[in-house]
């Protein structure tokens, strides 16, 4: 089709990045950077392909600002990630047995393993040491415009970045 220029490796989907799409994922994964365009132009799916990447060399985290996100972005990269993304986690903090060790060691040990939720409760594990920053290769930041002052997606970038996380903004 004109104007694509790759498809989803593993999907059973048949969906097909735009060049402006590559153009995006590869300055993804070569820097940290803020992917700017606008809403229904297939940022998540640029996310995908970033996490697909990134995947290969530790645990894959997608922040997301709210509980209503995290079902929302987890679903879609369990029907988007193929074979290189097969496990994903939803994670929303609700749960006292979230706080316990053996919880997160148990979602931690898959390979391939993404991890979304809410900045919160990413925030909290990475300071608590239930989420070694060491072992995580790349972050994305869904609406990263949040990324101010105090806010948990500011703590988070400050926690991965000595670690050289790749950290992606959407």
């Amino acid at each position: 089709a004109a104007g694509a220029a790759a498809a989803v490796a593993g999907s059973s989907a048949s969906m097909e990045l735009r060049d402006y799409q590559v153009q995006a994922v590869e300055q993804a994964i070569k820097e940290n950077t803020i992917i700017n365009i606008p809403t229904g132009f297939g940022k998540t799916l640029i996310a995908v392909h970033v996490l697909q990447h990134f995947a290969r060399f530790g645990l894959v985290l997608f922040l997301v600002p709210t509980l209503e996100l995290v079902k929302q972005q987890e679903t879609y990269l369990q029907e988007h990630g193929g074979e290189t993304l097969p496990n994903v986690v939803g994670v929303q903090g609700g749960e006292k047995r979230l706080w316990e060790e053996e919880t997160w060691k148990s979602i931690t040990c898959r390979q391939a393993l993404a991890l979304v939720g809410v900045h919160e409760v990413i925030r909290r594990a990475l300071e608590r040491g239930m989420l070694r920053a060491k072992d995580i290769s790349c972050a994305i930041f869904d609406e990263a415009h949040h990324s101010i002052g105090n806010h948990p997606y500011t703590a988070v970038a400050a926690i991965l970045r000595p670690e050289r996380a790749r950290l992606v903004g959407l």
